[in-house]
């Protein structure tokens, strides 16, 4: 078969199966296999590969069929300028997070200290730390195999002096730091039950966050500002409905709010609160 008709069946399959991009991921995993860009296939659409191409594109097809994320078949995820590799071991990193860290960005100074809480892929903080000179860069999460991932991730883009704490939120942070960020579990049990089927396949730990959704927001505003230095700040990635709930957990916990972080669409992305000085 040539590259347009192997091309062809894989975005009728994936169509059939009812993925939601079906010609995209087609060419994305055709990229993947072949190990060349869009640009070479298409100029050669009428290349015929060998037998052993033909039957790994149609391996990677036939795992998209079952609705396995793209980004785990591939192995990777562009986040803020970095490859971040990713696997089942934790979520794939989203678009939308990188509003949140823009927002975070805004704030951080050069010398200051950082922690990234419920870090996942490392991805918060290996952004942070390629954007700022950080006197300490932490990521921190109850998982360790998400922890080997990160290291790695770190490690793959060159970065070598964040500091990686196993820790069930901050039973295991000692310090004080400038600015805490987190995208931390915020999946309601109502909303569990109507997942996407992809993202049914990421770590349940690093979604469901309590029948309400705010659980882990509870524990980390509450706890947060024994670990800030005076005036420092709380960056939360929040969903789309929460951010009433969480702004007023800030405000009882004696944070101000600095900003509310919205996408070009307007919808939440997330809240960032200063601790007060009183």
């Amino acid at each position: 078969m040539m590259l347009y008709e192997l091309l062809n069946e894989g975005k009728r399959r994936l169509s059939k199966a009812h993925v939601p991009d079906p010609g995209t991921d087609s060419i994305l995993l055709m990229e993947h296999a072949l190990k060349k860009d869009r640009a070479f296939i298409y100029s050669n659409m009428d290349m015929i590969p060998d037998k052993a191409f033909e039957t790994d594109y149609m391996e990677l097809i036939g795992r998209r069929e079952k609705r396995e994320p793209l980004q785990y078949i591939i192995g990777h995820v562009d986040f803020m300028g970095y490859t971040i590799n990713v696997d089942r071991r934790v979520l794939i990193p989203r678009f939308d997070t990188e509003w949140v860290v823009n927002g975070a960005l805004d704030l951080i100074k050069d010398g200051y200290s950082v922690l990234d809480m419920c870090t996942g892929s490392g991805c918060i903080i290996i952004a942070i730390f390629g954007s700022r000179r950080l006197k300490r860069a932490v990521g921190s999460d109850i998982s360790k195999d998400a922890l080997d991932v990160a290291k790695d991730n770190a490690s793959a883009n060159g970065i070598n002096d964040i500091e990686w704490i196993e820790s069930d939120l901050f039973s295991h942070i000692t310090g004080k730091f400038d600015l805490i960020i987190s995208n931390p579990p915020y999946i309601t049990r109502k909303e569990m039950g109507n997942l996407q089927k992809e993202v049914e396949e990421e770590p349940y730990g690093a979604l469901f966050g309590g029948t309400d959704g705010l659980d882990y927001y509870r524990r980390i505003i509450k706890d947060a500002g024994g670990h800030l230095k005076k005036s420092g700040y709380l960056a939360l990635e929040t969903g789309s409905s929460q951010r009433e709930d969480v702004s007023c957990m800030l405000r009882e916990n004696g944070f101000e709010i600095v900003s509310y972080i919205n996408d070009l669409a307007g919808l939440d992305r997330g809240i960032i609160g200063r601790l007060s000085e009183e």
